[in-house]
This record gives C-alpha cells, sequence and structure tokens, in this order.
C-alpha cells in the first residue's frame, strides 16, 4: 500500500509543528517541516523536524515598544533612546522574536528654563529646568518637567543698594505724627 507524503508546517489547530531556527546574528529564520502520511484516517509523522532552505528575514518594528516613558533616558549624556523588537512575517502576520530592546536612535535632550526657585533668605535661586526630547513617535515628550536638576548651580541675587521704606506703624507726639521707616537692602532675582 502507498500512502502520500505531505509536508506540513502547522497542525490542525494551526501551531507549528517545529520550531523555526532563529538565528539572530544572520538576522533570519528558518521554518521547519515534518513529512506525514495519513493512514485509514490518522495522520502520523514519519520524519523529524527538517529546516526549509529558503530563510525568511528577520525586521525590526517600534510597533509596542513607542511610548517614550519606557525609554531609557540618559540625562549625563544628553540623549534618550527609543526601543524596538525583531520580528518576521509568516503568513501575513509578525512573529516576535524578542522584547522591546534599546535601539540605536537617539533622541538628543532639549533644555527650556520654566522658572525660579526662590530662597530670598539666602539671596539666591535655582532654576527650573524642563528636559524634553522631540520628534519621537508619540511627539514631544517631557522626561523632567520644571525640576531643579542635579548640579545646578545658584544664581545669586543682584544687589541694588539701600532704600528707605515705612514700616507702617505710627507715633504721636502730641499734634505731630511720626511714620516710622526702616532701612532695607534691595536685591533683584
Amino acid at each position: 500500500t502507498e500512502y502520500p507524503h505531505e509536508t506540513v508546517y502547522k497542525g490542525a489547530a494551526g501551531q507549528e509543528v517545529c520550531a523555526p531556527i532563529i538565528n539572530q546574528a544572520a538576522g533570519t529564520v528558518t521554518r521547519q517541516s515534518r513529512k506525514q502520511i495519513v493512514v485509514n484516517g490518522v495522520e502520523q509523522f514519519i520524519t523529524e523536524c527538517k529546516p526549509d532552505t529558503a530563510n525568511i528575514a528577520i525586521q525590526s518594528t517600534i510597533d509596542g515598544c513607542d511610548n517614550p516613558s519606557l525609554w531609557n533616558h540618559d540625562l549625563a549624556a544628553g540623549a534618550s533612546y527609543g526601543r524596538e523588537r525583531f520580528y518576521y512575517q509568516l503568513d501575513g502576520v509578525p512573529q516576535y522574536v524578542t522584547e522591546c530592546q534599546d535601539s540605536e536612535i537617539a533622541y538628543p535632550h532639549h533644555v527650556e528654563t520654566t522658572g525660579w526657585q526662590n530662597h530670598d533668605d539666602q539671596l539666591f535661586s535655582y532654576r527650573l529646568t524642563t528636559v524634553y526630547i522631540e520628534g519621537t513617535p508619540k511627539g514631544r515628550f517631557n522626561i523632567k518637567t520644571s525640576e531643579v536638576l542635579d548640579g545646578e548651580v545658584q544664581t545669586p541675587y543682584i544687589y541694588l543698594g539701600q532704600a528707605v521704606e515705612m514700616t507702617g506703624e505710627v507715633e504721636y507726639e502730641g499734634c505731630t505724627k511720626f511714620a516710622k521707616t526702616a532701612n532695607v537692602e534691595k536685591h533683584k532675582r
């Protein structure tokens, strides 16, 4: 009795009968198959898994990895690194071979002053800074928002000189009204 041989890649439920061979260094995926026969309505494999001669290219994508809040933000280097993952196409459906990981795409940090944190009792201020990146898949993304960054130097107030100011207190000596004054130093923030 002769039974026709059939090359099978997927089982009846749609799952691969053999795990594909993934070679990330070469950037390829090789599918594997088995030969089967049908005897009295029952499928039986007659070979072990065998790699194909054709390869499928591994590609990169940012799909599922495009959230800048999950990226690596290196403030010391002044850059943020996007993320990507690798996949191959099988029957029009992406099959992912890695999780999201840092890519080589760097986004330079931009800095803007958004205000000042004043220390009037000590006559200096710290600059409040927003650090952000642009051009991400989601547009502009703020890494730090109106914060005093590590290593920020104190900006001293500028001395303008002394002045006499009214204190708001009043004294009377008979019919004469005396308004109290005080000598004050003037500084510009």
